[in-house]
């Protein structure tokens, strides 16, 4: 709802103001798995991510699919490292073209965190 989304949105720019950092995905925290693999710009459900995310992963490794809540998610390991500098690089390019995270999907800020770390 769009009063939500400007909540958020106004959460979001107080913080940053303030000096500030935050880490956010929309439509949910797999986008920022999904874009180790590939660039995507165009709207996405979070179901749609975990059905791209599952088909890659079983193209990539020998694991058979991507759980939503799967407490294993170091058996990705060696996919995620991989494609690592990927995700950067998708993560900023979507984020440089739509800072706003209500209408950023896809979106994520986890690049953020790889830069502090750094």
């Amino acid at each position: 709802d769009k009063k939500d989304e400007q909540e958020f949105n106004n959460f979001i720019s107080k913080i940053e103001k303030e000096g500030g950092k935050t880490l956010w995905s929309n439509p949910c925290f797999e986008i920022w798995y999904l874009l180790h693999f590939n660039y995507y710009q165009n709207q996405i459900s979070c179901n749609e991510v975990i059905k791209k995310l599952t088909i890659l992963l079983k193209n990539n490794s020998n694991n058979n699919t991507y759980y939503k809540n799967d407490e294993k998610i170091a058996k990705y390991f060696v996919e995620f490292t991989e494609g690592r500098k990927k995700a950067l690089d998708h993560s900023k390019k979507l984020y440089q073209k739509n800072r706003k995270p209500s209408n950023s999907n896809p979106g994520t800020t986890f690049f953020l965190l790889f830069e502090m770390l750094n």
